[in-house]
């Protein structure tokens, strides 16, 4: 493929090892009342809200927003601003930038300036609470597990459970088809870098396996994390 690109299309490209998809997801909930005010001679910003941080069911994902403002606090034509601002924070949000997998949001209070206050505004102030909130809910890294399906001939089964098992992999059914085994396990992708040439290598090239995202799962502590 590098030569393709080179030869047919003149691109050259800087191939790397390949990296894990981290996410991110609040332990706990976490409240936040943050106000934006600024005054530089001309027009202001000024903007208050205050926000409810919870977690989301396991497999739940993308944000769950709440309006609970009473009394008209905040105006509901800067309501989507702020639901924008979350739904764009929570894109690199998490540790090291890493997107926020699920969470809900919930708009608890504010308060609005008739002459300072804009849309722009209250997604700043909106994307600022955020962060401090986010922070205050202790996140956790999530790490992608595969669901992985090996077919292996009989002789190699221990040598290719094993190995599953090396790789942090959760073992969920082993069945006979056609002359062989196929076990089904739950394994970080993490560990599953390079596991062509590595079963290729138990099984004498006669083991092959098929593999998805199966769903994201807190990480050990001991496994590395972005900066």
């Amino acid at each position: 493929m590098l030569e393709t690109l080179k030869e047919d299309y003149d691109v050259d490209a800087v191939i790397g090892a390949p990296q894990v998809a981290w996410r991110a997801a609040a332990s706990h909930s976490a409240e936040v009342d943050h106000s934006l005010r600024k005054q530089t001679g001309g027009p202001g910003q000024m903007a208050r809200v205050r926000l409810l941080l919870e977690p989301v069911a396991e497999g739940d994902s993308g944000l769950v927003f709440v309006d609970a403002v009473s009394g008209g606090a905040i105006p509901k034509e800067f309501v989507p601003a702020i639901k924008k601002a979350l739904v764009a924070a929570m894109a690199d949000g998490g540790p090291g930038g890493c997107p926020v997998l699920g969470l809900k949001v919930s708009l608890l209070d504010g308060a609005f300036h008739e002459r300072d206050s804009s849309a722009l505004a209250f997604e700043t102030a909106t994307r600022e609470a955020f962060r401090i909130g986010f922070a205050r809910a202790d996140p956790i890294l999530l790490e992608p597990l595969a669901r992985i399906v090996v077919t292996t001939p009989e002789v190699y089964l221990g040598a290719v459970i094993g190995d599953l098992q090396r790789r942090r992999g959760q073992l969920a059914a082993t069945e006979a088809v056609a002359g062989a085994q196929a076990v089904t396990a739950e394994v970080p992708l993490a560990e599953l870098f390079n596991y062509v040439s590595a079963l290729r290598s138990l099984s004498q090239g006669r083991a092959s396996f098929t593999l998805a995202l199966s769903r994201y799962a807190a990480a050990p502590a001991k496994r590395l994390r972005p900066a």
